[in-house]
């Protein structure tokens, strides 16, 4: 006598097998945020800040990696249009690298845009302004006493492909590095930091103007 399936049955039975064969969910990669800033400060550099923290061992973190800046920024500067209001196009700032130790300060490097041409940065009080070329422009500044904080500023004039006329004139890409994490009373390690990921994100973001960035400061710059 044949035998029959019954709709419960059978349903029942597809149900475990699907269950059966669903593919296990694999956890979510976790961002190896030292690698990521190696990739836009230098190794040499996170070696070097590691040299400087010991025998403290500092935490890295990241708020969005190269190909997500690149993404930010580029849609911010293509958003510029000739008698925009600089209000219309702010872009919140990016860390792009984070180094911390615990009681001994950070380092911090940060990306965003700045909504004027590259002759109104002025040096800030105290500081120095140094116009390596017509793209390229650096500032730093570094305050006294206990807890010394080094800020260091770098302007590059990105002029985007599809994005309106003169606008690499009058939207700059801004990369700001502070650092309360190293005694270093000189800005030109810091700011060889600041080239080197200038010319990582240039790179990233395809400036057609074709921005020259030096791999380090003027040697004036002590």
């Amino acid at each position: 006598m044949r035998k029959w399936w019954v709709p419960g049955v059978l349903a029942l039975f597809l149900g475990v097998a699907g269950c059966a064969i669903d593919p296990v969910s694999e956890p979510e990669p976790v961002a190896d945020h030292r690698a990521l800033c190696a990739e836009v400060l230098g190794g040499s550099a996170v070696e070097w800040l590691e040299r400087q923290a010991a025998p403290v061992e500092l935490d890295y973190a990241t708020s969005a990696d190269i190909a997500e800046a690149r993404d930010r920024i580029h849609r911010n500067l293509r958003s510029w249009e000739p008698g925009q209001g600089h209000s219309a196009i702010t872009l919140s700032n990016i860390d792009v690298c984070l180094a911390a130790g615990p009681g001994i300060g950070n380092y911090l490097l940060d990306y965003d845009t700045w909504h004027n041409g590259i002759d109104t940065v002025r040096a800030p009080v105290g500081g120095t302004r140094t116009r390596l070329n017509a793209d390229v422009l650096l500032t730093a500044e570094r305050s006294s006493g206990s807890r010394a904080t080094g800020r260091y500023s770098l302007y590059v004039a990105c002029q985007l492909p599809g994005a309106a006329p003169q606008q690499g004139r009058n939207v700059l890409v801004r990369g700001r590095l502070t650092d309360t994490l190293t005694s270093d009373k000189s800005p030109r390690t810091p700011l060889t930091h600041l080239l080197h990921s200038a010319h990582v994100m240039a790179k990233a973001l395809g400036c057609t103007n074709k921005p020259v960035i030096p791999a380090e400061p003027p040697a004036f710059v002590k």
